[in-house]
């Protein structure tokens, strides 16, 4: 997840900025949203692994910087790069609170044993952040998940069994729009949590 906010930010650094027009106005505007991160940026999260996946306190520094970022931008824009950050922070940072609220990590803890199985759609930790399998594998693994936290359900709450779940649909829309945007294609989008949840899941309440 880190991994992909550090090649969003190399497409922010390398594209030119020209006098005029508001989406020029916009990436300056981002530029100086990130300008007091910029340590942040380059000391940490240009070294990052994937391991840090694990490390609780690690991601919350990552998901609170993803959420100021957010909150700097606003939500008064127009062009398609920004709102298109904009989807990937506000989707990223629903992730971290989904997934490192105390109660929900300490559950997914709990059940890590019981998970194997389902990441078995992944041969290690690096191959989900390669976002084109992550996109393709993650409908099993909701199937999985779902399945493995009823089989398990007096190890976790109702609410933090919601939460995981949520945070892997949103997972795998933000390896969707990635695939997307990389190729030029992606559609601009708000992220809203209580619309991510896809058809056969819609007993799944994300966002509240």
């Amino acid at each position: 997840m880190s991994t992909l906010f550090v090649i969003l930010l190399a497409h922010v650094a390398a594209t030119k900025v020209s006098n005029l027009g508001r989406c020029s106005q916009e990436k300056v505007m981002l530029a100086e949203c990130l300008k007091p991160h910029q340590i942040y940026i380059s000391s940490t999260l240009s070294n990052v692994t994937g391991e840090e996946i694990l490390d609780r306190v690690f991601m919350n520094k990552f998901f609170n910087f993803t959420k100021k970022v957010a909150t700097c931008i606003g939500p008064n824009i127009a062009c398609d790069r920004t709102r298109h950050y904009k989807y990937f922070l506000d989707a990223l940072t629903f992730v971290g609170e989904s997934l490192y609220d105390p109660t929900v990590f300490g559950c997914l803890q709990e059940i890590e044993p019981h998970l194997h199985s389902c990441f078995g759609y992944f041969y290690n930790y690096k191959e989900v952040m390669i976002l084109t399998k992550l996109s393709s594998a993650t409908q099993g693994v909701i199937r999985c998940l779902s399945d493995s936290l009823q089989s398990h359900n007096s190890l976790c709450g109702k609410r933090a069994t919601e939460k995981i779940k949520c945070a892997v649909i949103a997972l795998r829309l933000i390896a969707k729009n990635y695939h997307n945007w990389n190729k030029g294609k992606m559609k601009v989008a708000v992220f809203n949590p209580k619309k991510i949840s896809p058809k056969p899941y819609k007993d799944i309440i994300c966002g509240l």
